[in-house]
């Protein structure tokens, strides 16, 4: 694994979180919306129940789910904090934190350090190279 798909993961698994969340909303929505009788006959029967109570079901589980994700995200993200923070040279730290934990693009990093972009793009090359070196992974 190189040094950038190691840093890459806790976008993936932010993506995924959210992902995540959006279908447990969804199934949500399905299980308790309220649906109007087709017909005025009156039915002595009680409604079936049991489709609404496999989707909170899913959602219990689907949240279960994204509780374990999202510890496996705070993991990660500490670690690589962690990680990053063993590099000597600041501008390093700063690019990586700034690129994998705050997820900024080169334009906006380039403006905060009052670099230019290339210039940002280079250090961030370095950086990577580095990080991968200290943590025992290729760097590109």
């Amino acid at each position: 694994m190189t040094a950038k798909e190691y840093l890459r993961q806790l976008r993936s698994l932010d993506i995924l979180i959210n992902a995540m969340l959006q279908e447990k909303e969804r199934l949500f929505v399905m299980a308790t919306k309220v649906n109007a009788p087709l017909s005025d006959c009156k039915v002595d029967s009680s409604p079936d129940n049991s489709k609404n109570t496999d989707l909170i079901i899913k959602v219990a589980a689907l949240q279960d789910e994204i509780n374990k994700q999202v510890d496996d995200y705070v993991d990660l993200r500490t670690t690589i904090i962690r990680q990053i923070s063993e590099i000597e040279d600041m501008r390093y730290r700063v690019i990586l934190t700034m690129r994998y934990i705050d997820r900024r693009s080169f334009s906006e990093i380039a403006v905060l350090m009052k670099y230019n972009l290339r210039w940002v793009k280079r250090l961030h090359g370095w950086a990577l190279q580095e990080f991968g070196k200290i943590n025992n992974l290729a760097p590109l």
